[in-house]
């Protein structure tokens, strides 16, 4: 069976209008996925601040915010490859560690951070919520042929 499962993909984030920039003057990177426990340990602590679907950093409480990226910042630096498009005014490449450490980029480390979570749950298909009928719930066809 093929499953549309990939370990890395790639990620244009929103932040500051990013995707309406010309492509070569965007930031992107290359997400990894998270392991199983990563991933329930980061989706209990966005439950946790209920946070759900996107977050809306300009109106968080910084006190929930703070133990989030503490406690899972170390997770951008393992799961993001390929960083590229953000620079400082003096032209050096910021890199994922800047965004982690730096509170210029909160808004920044928190949507790669909800990115990861996204990339590494389970889709509907995976969780056997999809709209079409699995194998053993397909009705044959009257005439006898094959289903497809």
């Amino acid at each position: 069976m093929k499953v549309d499962f990939s370990t890395t993909v790639p990620f244009t984030p929103e932040w500051r209008q990013n995707r309406e920039l010309p492509k070569e003057e965007q930031v992107s990177c290359d997400l990894t996925v998270l392991d199983m426990n990563a991933l329930m340990s980061l989706v209990d602590a966005f439950t946790a601040m209920g946070i759900e679907g996107t977050v809306d950093t300009d109106n968080l409480d910084t006190a929930k915010i703070k133990p989030i990226l503490e406690q899972f910042g170390s997770l951008l630096p393992a799961h993001i490859e390929n960083f590229i498009g953000l620079y400082d005014k003096s032209g050096r490449a910021v890199t994922v560690e800047d965004v982690v450490k730096y509170p210029r980029f909160l808004n920044l480390a928190l949507e790669l951070l909800m990115q990861l979570s996204t990339i590494s749950s389970p889709s509907d298909d995976d969780a056997g919520n999809s709209n079409e009928p699995s194998a053993s719930e397909q009705v044959p066809p009257v005439d006898g042929s094959q289903v497809n």
